[in-house]
């Protein structure tokens, strides 16, 4: 594939690395054919992936197969400043995807918080019980809570433990951290997930150094996950 470098594609660069002197290095002069290797294409995928905003951390890593997400992190850098492929261009799956989120993450939150069986726990999770067992849910709650879905005044999107509500960044979920949630007052804590990540957790812990930092660290949140799990079992049996 013969490919010739144009004055935009410079620019570009520099755009993502302003600190290289790009129009000095022979092989990027202007009208020379680049010259590709497979580490571009992962580089690349780093980095526009990273630009688009809808790639976590975590899942770039694990795509890319790094063993740390500061290597993720490397390889997406400049990404604040390279071109936006997915807005560029309105006929982009990612657009369509995005318009529709609002409307997505309402409906998911009406069937897996409003009209759960399960009893909810976390600050936002036991807002809701208060509100189920005030009024019955009707079609006027529903269309008002897409409506607040599609003007930004709250989101969704499920986790381990429950779910998340939160309209900002959450550089814990980025991390995927296990127990952030607990404490946080756009949270909602199911019973029957809290049980599974703990189960998972202490499987885990087996296949770790019992004297590595790593070990007591998972300990350390094996043990917070527990101790919520029991409150969680005594509100339960006192309602």
């Amino acid at each position: 594939m013969h490919i010739k470098i144009e004055e935009n594609d410079i620019r570009e660069l520099e755009h993502i690395d302003p600190f290289r002197a790009w129009r000095e290095e022979q092989k990027f002069e202007k009208n020379a054919y680049w010259t590709l290797h497979i580490h571009q294409f992962r580089r690349s995928l780093a980095l526009y992936a990273s630009c688009s905003g809808i790639v976590s951390l975590p899942s770039l890593r694990r795509q890319l197969q790094h063993v740390t997400e500061k290597m993720s992190l490397y390889y997406a850098k400049g990404s604040s400043y390279a071109l936006d492929l997915i807005n560029n261009d309105k006929y982009h799956f990612a657009n369509e995807y995005q318009a529709t989120q609002p409307i997505s993450q309402s409906l998911a939150y009406i069937a897996n918080t409003l009209l759960s069986k399960e009893k909810l726990f976390g600050i936002h999770g036991t807002q809701i019980e208060k509100q189920k067992k005030e009024s019955i849910i009707s079609e006027d709650d529903r269309a008002n809570t897409i409506s607040q879905f599609k003007k930004g005044e709250i989101s969704y999107q499920e986790t381990f433990l429950g779910g998340c509500t939160t309209t900002t960044p959450c550089q814990h979920r980025a991390m995927r951290s296990i127990t952030a949630c607990l404490n946080c007052d756009k949270s909602i804590i199911k019973k029957s997930k809290l049980e599974r990540v703990i189960k998972a957790q202490t499987s885990m812990l087996k296949n770790l150094d019992p004297t590595s930092l790593e070990y007591r660290t998972e300990r350390s949140d094996l043990k917070t996950l527990k101790n919520v799990l029991v409150n969680i079992q005594k509100k339960s049996s006192i309602s």
